[in-house]
Formats: structure tokens, sequence, C-alpha cells
């Protein structure tokens, strides 16, 4: 189930094992706190803009963390496999739709598009 964890107590003991499992909490907690801010802040602007309704943006965190908590509760990917695959099917919506949007916005764009002198510097960068 923790295979980080694992490696390091079969690499270096129990302590190294409690100290990696402390270690993926705090980038866990971190990388889920980042997620709901911008999950918040997107639905509250979205809300905003296409339904002129003003929320607080503190409201939406709540929403948002309450909405998620019973997923949070799940053992593994194979609990909640609906979601990859309406993950699946959103990013190919969303890609379909950038490629025509693209293609809509091509004849007013790719007058002013340049591509820079090829240079070994820019090649790195």
């Amino acid at each position: 189930r923790k295979p980080y964890p694992e490696i390091a107590y079969r690499a270096m003991g129990p302590r190294l094992k409690l100290i990696v499992s402390i270690c993926i909490d705090i980038t866990q907690f971190g990388v889920g706190v980042v997620y709901l801010l911008l999950s918040a802040k997107n639905i509250r602007d979205f809300v905003e803009t296409f339904f002129k309704r003003d929320f607080s943006y503190c409201y939406v965190i709540i929403i948002v963390a309450v909405a998620l908590l019973p997923v949070t509760f799940l053992k593994s990917p194979q609990d909640f496999w609906a979601a990859v695959v309406l993950a699946m099917f959103t990013t190919t919506l969303a890609v379909i739709l950038i490629i025509v949007s693209a293609s809509m916005d091509y004849e007013k764009c790719s007058p002013y598009q340049h591509m820079p002198e090829f240079s070994m510097v820019n090649y790195f960068l």
C-alpha cells in the first residue's frame, strides 16, 4: 500500500520509514491545498463570469472541500474507476475544443505569428 516507506524501511530501517511517510504526507497535503485553492478560484471565476453571481471565495473553498471529501475516503484507484473514465472523456473534449478554436483563429492569427531565428542557445532554453 505504501511502497516508498517500505523501500525506506528495507534500506535503512524503521526510523527512515517514518521520515519518508512524514515527507509524503506533507507533500500530499501541500498538493491537495494547492489544487483545492486553484479549483475554488476557477469555479468562483466561472460562476461570476457566466452567471453574474458573486460568491465569497471562502465559501467556494468550503463547498469544493465538502464535495471532494467522500473521494478521499476511497482506498485505491480501483475504487473510483468511474472518475478515471470521466477524466478521459473530459480531456478528449478539451483537446477537441482546443483544436477547433485554434483552427477558427488561424486565419486571424497567422499573419502575426513568426518563428525566431534558430540558435543553439534558444534551442536549449
